[in-house]
């Protein structure tokens, strides 16, 4: 048989001109061993390369069941960019001439980068002199953003994972980088410190992971 892919694909003998009875043949489904990378970025766009067999001549991946960006194909290795998404362990398949793949590689989109400048938990930290506040759009934030302040408002606080936290405000979109109204402005020539970090479906920035909400008094109170 010539290479192919499909399954029912119709087969007839040409003798002098006349074809035979029609039959038909399936090639064997995609099957997929392996896929590495297994985690990269939310914004999408990680190479990544899948590894197994009867691929075809072409066919599409699928993460999650959204639609990767095709680099190469072979019948034994597919290289694709990842679409953006969230979460883990998300299921990577081939499709093949109508058929997927029965096995599967996993891919676990990160948590989302700290969303004010640098990487680190201090810088992190944002400030405002108004009862506004405004940070850099993060494109891992798929799930929007958490806002904390310092119990009491005080810069070293929220350095600390191990002293609680007031959760100021929360956001479920990644287009919204801004809070209004917060319940009141710093004092005269001074401004207040908050801990901006992004969320999607695999978590929160580092610099909010295992941070205690404080609930028991008033969160706008400092």
């Amino acid at each position: 048989m010539p290479e192919g892919q499909g399954a029912n694909v119709p087969v007839h003998v040409v003798v002098n001109g006349q074809p035979s009875n029609q039959l038909f043949f399936s090639y064997l489904p995609p099957s997929v061993i392996s896929s590495v990378p297994t985690n990269g970025t939310a914004a999408g766009g990680t190479l990544v390369t899948v590894n197994g067999e009867n691929f075809g001549t072409g066919g599409t991946v699928l993460v999650d069941g959204v639609p990767g960006t095709q680099q190469s194909w072979s019948h034994v290795q597919v290289t694709f960019l990842t679409p953006p998404g969230e979460g883990v362990d998300r299921e990577v398949r081939i499709i093949s001439g109508g058929q997927m793949s029965g096995t599967y590689g996993l891919f676990s989109y990160d948590i989302p980068r700290e969303t004010a400048p640098g990487t680190s938990e201090p810088e992190a930290l944002v400030w405002t002199t108004s009862d506004s506040l405004a940070w850099p759009e993060n494109p891992d934030a798929l799930g929007g953003y958490r806002i904390y302040r310092g119990v009491p408002a005080d810069l070293q606080n929220l350095y600390s994972s191990e002293i609680d936290s007031c959760l100021r405000g929360e956001s479920t979109l990644q287009e919204e980088t801004s809070l209004s109204g917060l319940s009141e402005s710093p004092p005269e020539d001074s401004f207040f410190w908050y801990l901006v970090v992004g969320v999607n479906a695999s978590g929160e920035g580092e610099a909010g992971q295992g941070r205690d909400i404080d609930s028991s008094g008033d969160c706008y109170s400092f």
